[in-house]
């Protein structure tokens, strides 16, 4: 079997030559995926986007990302200590 290799510049032409407004399209697309998922997932992530007001659906647009909390490394372990502090009262 004799295999002919095809160069192109692209890995993945279809996502890489897409226009601008579709390349936005699928970017909020899988952000709100990935939201639901954690939402639907993880009773953690729940509590915090429940605690910040926050449902997936409410993700329309770019400018609605500014309602997600930001959790990051500090965030998760100041949560761990209030946690941990708690089972010790």
């Amino acid at each position: 079997m004799n295999k002919q290799k095809i160069e192109s510049k692209y890995w993945n032409p279809y996502l890489e030559t897409l226009d601008y407004e579709k390349i936005k399209r699928l970017q909020l697309r899988k952000f709100k995926d990935i939201l639901k998922y954690a939402f639907d997932n993880s009773l953690l992530y729940r509590e915090i986007y429940e605690e910040a007001g926050l449902k997936p659906e409410d993700i329309q647009s770019f400018e609605d990302i500014q309602k997600v909390p930001i959790i990051d490394k500090k965030y998760l372990i100041n949560i761990w200590m209030i946690e941990v502090f708690m089972e010790m009262v």
